[in-house]
């Protein structure tokens, strides 16, 4: 009985899931030392030039907010990563209870509730501010919304 499935054919992606080139984890060490973390919410930046000196050559998602995200008191994570062409990307995380899939999508983006993103022109530090204020305005929303649900439901008069 044969599936077409080998081990083979297995183990080289099984060794590539996860596992980032050396320039990524030097990015991650550059982001990390650039870490901001403010009233629930993380977040940091890649410049292009910071990237080229690493020679990061960037290949999709960092997972860089993944990081962010799982540290404590932390309920939503941005990583903004300058491109070449001047665009910025922004990854998003937040933690269950909390959705980043609306900013994502205002800002012409896309993804779910625990993970999103989206490409927004530049320069790097306008998408950030621009960005931030709206994360910090929808998180004291969330918040706040989580805060008068008590959890029961209303009853008819």
């Amino acid at each position: 009985m044969h599936s077409g499935w080998t081990l083979r054919r297995w183990l080289p992606r099984r060794r590539r899931h996860g596992r980032r080139p050396l320039g990524a984890a030097r990015m991650w060490g550059a982001a990390l030392s650039r870490l901001e973390v403010a009233d629930g919410l993380a977040w940091t930046v890649l410049p292009l030039s910071e990237q080229q000196t690493f020679g990061y050559e960037p290949q999709g998602d960092t997972g860089l907010p993944n990081v962010l995200v799982n540290i404590e008191t932390v309920q939503m994570a941005a990583a903004f990563t300058e491109r070449e062409d001047g665009k910025v990307e922004v990854g998003f995380r937040a933690v269950p209870g909390f959705d980043v899939a609306g900013i994502a999508l205002a800002l012409g983006g896309g993804g779910h509730k625990l993970a999103s993103g989206c490409l927004l022109p530049g320069p790097l530090e306008q998408a950030e501010r621009d960005v931030l204020a709206l994360l910090r305005g929808e998180l004291a929303r969330q918040r706040e919304a989580a805060a008068s649900d008590d959890g029961r439901h209303p009853q008819p008069g």
